[in-house]
């Protein structure tokens, strides 16, 4: 995996952040990004609730729910996480407030192998990132056209249909994951590494947004990732 993208998405501010891929490299990654910024053991810290589990299961999301409300002690903001490997829609049901709208002085990260099984209120307020890398080597001849170029490619004129015949949030998705990968795995510069996934992570958190334009976010992405020498 790819720790470039995780370190920047992680150093945003967020306050309920759904991570979607491998969850166990995810989880070490992202141990390993506090360990050096902030030198601490997300399974040993008082402000910190780490949950690796098979299921959660309503009665642990209510105790969840309770364990955010409290103040933080020794953090500016609580954090806490969670990796299930089912997440029951009951359970989802019973944070989903916690999600929407979490307490000032808490914020979320839930990592996660398949974004289908969050519900859409859940994904509507969370900023998403697709970010582990794939074994297949991902298609990077959008990256290595002219930014005007892209905007002619079969695939980026399909997701920039409105009306009746947009695409599907789903399409949209796999485009900017399959990207994002291609971003991963090209032979960028580390300056042009970097710029790219700047780019990536100002448009994916809106994916998932009601309100985002499709449009808007597919020509951003064409316009401003930097071309492959």
């Amino acid at each position: 995996m790819e720790n470039v993208l995780l370190a920047h998405i992680l150093k945003q501010p967020f306050q309920t952040l759904v991570l979607v891929g491998n969850t166990q490299d995810v989880f070490l990654a992202t141990k390993s990004f506090f360990k050096d910024t902030e030198n601490i053991d997300l399974e040993n810290h008082g402000d910190i609730a780490v949950h690796v589990i098979d299921s959660l299961t309503v009665d642990m999301a209510r105790e969840i729910k309770g364990w955010t409300e409290g103040m933080p002690q020794y953090r500016v903001n609580k954090l806490l996480v969670l990796t299930p490997t089912i997440f029951p829609v009951i359970s989802q049901n019973a944070l989903l407030k916690t999600f929407e709208e979490p307490s000032g002085n808490t914020q979320i990260i839930l990592l996660i192998k398949d974004v289908s099984v969050l519900l859409p209120t859940i994904l509507s307020r969370a900023l998403v990132y697709h970010i582990s890398a794939q074994d297949k080597i991902c298609d990077d001849s959008l990256l290595r056209s002219s930014p005007h170029a892209r905007l002619l490619d079969k695939e980026v004129a399909t997701l920039l249909k409105t009306g009746l015949q947009k695409p599907s949030k789903e399409k949209v998705s796999e485009f900017f994951n399959n990207l994002t990968q291609a971003v991963l795995q090209s032979p960028y510069s580390p300056a042009k590494r970097k710029e790219a996934v700047q780019v990536l992570t100002t448009v994916t958190p809106y994916i998932y947004d009601q309100g985002a334009s499709i449009k808007m976010l597919v020509e951003y992405a064409c316009l401003q990732l930097p071309s492959i020498d």
